[in-house]
């Protein structure tokens, strides 16, 4: 896309240089909602798959973070998408379904995990109603712990 939006001329001089036919000015435009589309699902990818630091807590905010950029990019400069806004608005709806990420996006031990990441703390919940629902599992989850430790104490462990 840098090469196209900085040179378009040298863009399908390479192409043909290729053998290839050069973008015509409608698939010139698809391309470019493509992209816009398709880089909040990209960069979301590239950060669930990383292989060092990541962790299960990341999960929930990565994808309602795609979510977002999603809905929020169904227009480009200002215009509605013309090719790409059902294709944003799919994938979208893809990330609630229950086959897909909907059941993990509602898993208690997901959302605990990613409130106790300081890269996220409660930073990704818009909604009060969640908020409360997860410090009501932590402090849940402490005192069963808390119960724990005090049977493995009287029973000398």
């Amino acid at each position: 896309m840098k090469l196209l939006d900085q040179n378009e001329a040298k863009f399908n001089a390479t192409l043909e240089a290729a053998g290839l036919t050069k973008l015509s000015s409608v698939e010139s435009k698809f391309l470019r909602e493509f992209v816009w589309v398709m880089a909040p699902v990209a960069q979301g990818l590239d950060i669930l798959q990383r292989n060092k630091d990541m962790y299960a807590g990341y999960l929930i905010p990565t994808a309602l973070s795609i979510e977002r950029q999603l809905l929020a990019r169904r227009t480009m400069d200002g215009k509605p998408l013309k090719y790409c806004e059902v294709l944003a608005r799919t994938l979208a709806a893809a990330l609630r379904d229950p086959k897909r990420f909907g059941s993990y996006l509602e898993d208690r031990d997901l959302a605990i995990a990613a409130v106790l990441l300081p890269a996220f703390k409660m930073d990704w919940i818009f909604d009060i109603n969640r908020e409360a629902d997860i410090k009501a599992a932590i402090l849940e989850e402490m005192a069963v712990e808390d119960s724990l430790v005090e049977e493995n104490l009287r029973a000398g462990k």
